[in-house]
């Protein structure tokens, strides 16, 4: 029945119905098909900039992972390792009874506490050894050069006690003193 009727039409109107006709068949297209179409590529555009973004951060991060790996190594090196509880108490009880030789502290009792994980350190990597001088007597320049040289140790001593009394004598002292150290627990 169309063709009947295009058939009959002149060639100039067949050729301005067929122009008519691609042209709201382009109209349908453009309102229909051409809005996904646009939508679907700004969706890609989006993605693919949060893509970029994180591609960037990662980057970043890839970056830092050098300098991280280096500083770790630095600080396997001062921390140390401990091969067992036991073993790093009894070097870090040998390493404060070497300081006290060699400044001139007389100690009188000594003792250690367990290992704890330290609360900032989440991971549990590391422990930290306390041992406590429960009496010293030194004089006063020799108590400072044992602080000041433990406190200075490679093996990064802290003092986090530290109690004074006056000696017996003139220019001597009594005290006691708590040190602790960090130590990277062994591979397991």
């Amino acid at each position: 029945m169309l063709t009947e009727m295009f058939s009959r039409l002149r060639d100039r109107e067949r050729t301005g119905l067929s122009l008519a006709v691609f042209f709201l068949l382009l109209m349908v297209l453009d309102w229909i098909v051409v809005p996904r179409i646009v939508a679907e590529c700004r969706a890609a555009d989006r993605k693919i900039g949060a893509i970029t973004r994180r591609l960037a951060y990662c980057r970043s991060v890839m970056d830092l992972a050098g300098g991280a790996e280096e500083s770790y190594g630095r600080v396997v090196n001062i921390l140390g390792r401990a091969e067992s509880p036991e073993q790093a108490v009894a070097d870090f009880k040998g390493r404060i009874d070497d300081i006290a030789r060699r400044t001139g502290v007389a100690i009188q009792a000594m003792e250690h506490r367990n290992p704890v994980v330290p609360e900032d350190v989440p991971s549990g990597a590391c422990q930290e050894y306390t041992v406590v001088i429960g009496s010293f007597e030194a004089e006063i320049g020799s108590a400072i050069r044992f602080l000041n040289e433990a406190e200075s140790s490679p093996e990064m001593i802290r003092v986090t006690k530290f109690m004074l009394a006056p000696g017996q004598q003139i220019g001597w002292l009594k005290g006691s003193v708590e040190l602790s150290k960090l130590m990277l627990r062994a591979t397991e």
